[in-house]
């Protein structure tokens, strides 16, 4: 279960594209990007299927499960 999002998993990467923490929650339209910064606030980005898997490349996430290839 995910604090972000009920009944959903997050996961967290920590990639050289971004300086923050990168948290990951997948949904079957689309997901939640957001990013864990220093002082401890979030930034969401809600996005379309399309879009999320647009961002997790520019980010070079290869989320577990490899579901979000297009």
């Amino acid at each position: 279960m995910s604090a972000l999002v009920p009944d959903r998993p997050t996961t967290i990467y920590r990639v050289q594209t971004a300086r923050d923490p990168v948290l990951v929650v997948e949904f079957e339209n689309g997901g939640l990007i957001s990013y864990l910064r220093e002082d401890g606030t979030l930034m969401h980005t809600l996005n379309t299927l399309e879009g999320f898997h647009r961002k997790l490349r520019q980010l070079g996430v290869e989320p577990e499960g490899g579901t979000t290839g297009s």
